[in-house]
């Protein structure tokens, strides 16, 4: 409230506040709480400011990543999904713009001549694209109303589809599958349908899971701090562990994510087969055992979900009663339901030890009159 008669005094103050969210560690949630507060008081348009300058701190500190920085850029990205929060119109304007960035960049890649498809493509096989990626996802998934970010999971989606498409290369499924976990949270939280299967079934096309004569390689690997592997790991025995077994853990979070729907038992009938190839084909005795394993999964769920469609005696064209086949489980039996709901349940206990300090409650934010807004003249210290 001091700052509020002061215009130029309230954006130097946020200048300084981003400046110290980006740099240091240890004062991150006092600076952020400066900047919430500061676009709580200050009259619109500042919350404008205050958006673009958080977002745009987090993409700068966002260009690379690591298993000790990854905490810290979990909780400015939480910190942006928040702050977004206190008023969903003017957020919406934001994310159009950055989402539409997005899709420039990735149109680039896809349309770019010989001399310049290296850069291109490194730009959106970059960390930095990446974590704007799954930023806009779960800023998608946190407000996904039609009063908040519906009307953007649609096009965000196809950006995301496109970038998994195009860096289809081998070495690029840490990236894949990082992609694919943020839009399967998008699918959930948004009650929408992202074909994900193909992708998250790509590393079973891959025939040197096939044999048993990989070498050992060297420590496991971790997917989730990595975009991109070396050729030469591509053959370890390593490599081809965890590509499996995250490929199947991510599979079947994805078939979690619509454990309740109707057409559940239609929707598995290509992944069961594809599994059911893959454990045909590989000499791997403990390959065959984990995707036997998820294909019995699949088929116990798609069982429960034809036994609960029989019993509720519904009509294909009744959506109403397609729809609430959940309600009809009020002890909520389903397989993969209740796998879906632990992993959830992990993940934001996990978010929740990250963000221990951050308070919770914001207040809405509402419009100003225009009018009451700071003057032209007082706009030339503002940083773009």
């Amino acid at each position: 409230p001091y700052v509020r008669p002061f215009p130029k005094v309230a954006r130097k103050l946020l200048k300084v506040a981003l400046k110290v969210f980006g740099a240091q560690e240890e004062n991150r949630v006092q600076a952020f709480l400066v900047v919430r507060r500061l676009a709580l008081e200050m009259p619109y348009p500042f919350i404008e400011g205050c958006f673009k300058g958080l977002y745009l701190t987090f993409v700068r500190h966002s260009k690379f990543s690591n298993v000790n920085v990854a905490a810290g850029q979990q909780f400015m990205a939480q910190c942006v999904v928040e702050l977004f929060g206190l008023d969903l119109s003017v957020a919406y304007e934001h994310a159009f713009v950055y989402i539409r960035q997005l899709a420039i960049q990735l149109r680039s890649a896809l349309t770019a001549t010989a001399q310049k498809s290296q850069e291109t493509h490194q730009v959106i096989s970059s960390w930095q694209f990446v974590n704007s990626l799954k930023l806009w996802t779960r800023m998608c998934a946190s407000y996904p109303s039609k009063d908040g970010m519906a009307a953007l999971v649609y096009p965000l989606v196809q950006v995301a589809l496109g970038t998994i498409t195009h860096l289809n290369a081998p070495k690029y499924l840490p990236l894949r599958l990082q992609v694919c976990q943020a839009l399967i949270r998008l699918q959930r939280q948004a009650d929408v349908y992202i074909p994900l299967g193909p992708h998250l079934l790509d590393a079973l096309a891959r025939n040197d899971l096939h044999s048993t004569s990989a070498k050992p390689g060297l420590a496991a690997l971790d997917f989730t701090a990595h975009l991109k592997v070396n050729k030469n790991v591509l053959s370890t025995r390593t490599y081809q562990d965890a590509a499996l077994t995250n490929s199947l853990e991510n599979l079947m979070l994805f078939a979690g994510a619509s454990s309740y729907s109707a057409g559940f038992p239609e929707l598995v009938v290509p992944i069961v087969m594809q599994l059911k190839r893959f454990a045909k084909a590989t000499q791997v005795a403990r390959f065959r055992r984990q995707v036997k394993d998820s294909v019995e999964r699949l088929e116990r769920q798609s069982a429960f979900i034809s036994r609960l469609r029989n019993s509720a005696n519904m009509s294909p064209q009744d959506e109403v009663s397609l729809n609430s086949l959940k309600d009809r489980d009020p002890h909520k039996q389903a397989p993969l339901y209740n796998l879906y709901e632990q992993s959830a349940q992990m993940a934001a206990a996990d978010l929740e030890n990250v963000l221990q300090a951050r308070n919770t409650k914001v207040p809405a934010r509402k419009h100003q009159d225009p009018d009451d807004s700071p003057s032209d003249d007082d706009d030339e210290n503002e940083e773009e």
